[in-house]
C-alpha cells in the first residue's frame, strides 16, 4: 500500500500500518487466552443465571436462554478455543471460537452484561484478524521444522488498534471515576467489605488467625484512607493513559499498572480484566519491538 502525500495522512498511515516484531503480539495472545480461560472456569457454576426459568432481556431474538447442558457445552467450546489460542494451534480460529461463545452469552441477556467479557470479545475479534500465530506458537515451530519458517516480522495493524482500545478503556475509567461518590472513598468503603470475603487474601481477613482483619477493617472505616486510595486509583489510571504511549514513561506506567491490577486482584478477586489489560503492555514497547524486527530481518 502506497503512502499518502498529505503529512497528517502519511503520519497516520505510518502509525497504523507499521511492521514490527510479532512476539509481543504472541505474548498478548497467550495472556488473553489465560484471562478468558479464567473467566470460563469462574462461569462454570453460573448455568442457572442463563436458564429459561429466569427472566431475560435478550439483545437479539434468536439468542435464546440455555439449559445447563447447553451452557456447559458452550463453555467447553470456549475453553478449547482458549487452549488452541494459548499454544498457537489455529489460534485465530480459537480466538474466534471464544469470542463467538461469549458473544452469544452477551446477546442472550443484556441484564447479565459484564464489561470485562465485552472487552475480551473485542480483543478476541482483533486477535482473530491478526497474525498472532506467526511467532511463539506451535504452528510456527512446526513450519520451522518443515523448513518453511514463518517470518516473526509482520503487520501491526491489530496491535495498534488494541493499544488504542486499551487507552480508551483507561481514559473512560478515569472519566467515570471523576465524581464525588468515588473520589471521597464512599464507593470503596461499600465494595471492599463484600469483595474481601471472596478475595485471595480472605483467609487472612476473617477467622481466628486473620492477622490482616483488624488492620483492613480500620483502614476501610477511615474516610481519609479511602479517599486517598480512590484518588490514587484515578491518578494511576490517568498515568497509564499518558505514560503507556510515551517511551520515557512507559516502563514506569507498566509497573504502576501491574501494581494497580495486582492490588485489585488481591483485595477484590478481580482477575480477568487485570489479565486482559496487563497482557497488552508488551504491545506498547514498540521501539524495542522494531529494533528486534530489524535484527531479525
Amino acid at each position: 500500500m502506497s503512502a499518502p502525500r498529505l503529512p497528517l495522512a502519511r503520519a497516520w498511515h505510518s502509525w497504523l500500518f507499521a511492521r514490527g516484531d510479532l512476539r509481543p503480539l504472541a505474548v498478548f495472545r497467550m495472556g488473553w487466552a489465560i484471562a478468558m480461560a479464567a473467566d470460563v472456569l469462574h462461569d462454570w457454576g453460573r448455568a442457572a443465571a442463563y436458564s429459561p426459568e429466569r427472566y431475560h432481556v435478550p439483545l437479539l431474538r434468536w439468542a435464546a436462554p440455555l439449559q445447563a447442558a447447553e451452557f456447559h457445552a458452550l463453555l467447553r467450546v470456549a475453553l478449547a478455543g482458549c487452549l488452541l489460542t494459548f499454544v498457537g494451534v489455529l489460534p485465530r480460529l480459537g480466538a474466534l471460537a471464544v469470542t463467538a461463545t461469549y458473544g452469544y452469552l452477551l446477546f442472550a441477556d443484556v441484564l447479565l452484561f459484564r464489561n470485562h467479557v465485552y472487552l475480551g470479545c473485542l480483543l478476541g475479534l482483533l486477535l482473530a484478524a491478526s497474525p498472532c500465530g506467526d511467532a511463539l506458537s506451535v504452528q510456527s515451530w512446526v513450519r520451522e521444522l518443515r523448513g518453511r519458517p514463518t517470518a516473526a516480522v509482520g503487520s501491526r495493524v491489530a496491535v495498534q488498534v488494541i493499544k488504542a482500545e486499551i487507552l480508551i478503556v483507561y481514559f473512560w475509567s478515569v472519566v467515570n471515576k471523576l465524581r464525588p461518590s468515588f473520589l471521597d472513598g464512599f464507593t470503596l468503603q461499600q465494595e471492599l467489605p463484600h469483595s474481601l470475603g471472596d478475595s485471595p487474601i480472605a483467609a487472612w481477613v476473617s477467622g481466628d488467625h486473620a492477622a490482616l482483619g483488624p488492620i483492613l477493617a480500620a483502614w476501610i472505616r477511615s474516610d481519609r484512607a479511602m479517599a486517598i486510595c480512590s484518588c490514587a486509583v484515578v491518578l494511576v489510571e490517568a498515568f497509564l493513559v499518558l505514560g503507556l504511549p510515551r517511551r520515557r514513561w512507559r516502563p514506569y506506567a507498566a509497573l504502576a499498572g501491574v501494581a494497580l491490577h495486582g492490588a485489585i486482584f488481591l483485595l477484590m478477586g478481580v482477575i480477568t480484566f487485570g489479565l486482559l489489560t496487563v497482557s497488552t503492555y508488551p504491545l506498547f514497547f514498540e521501539r524495542e519491538a522494531k529494533r528486534d524486527a530489524k535484527r531479525a530481518s
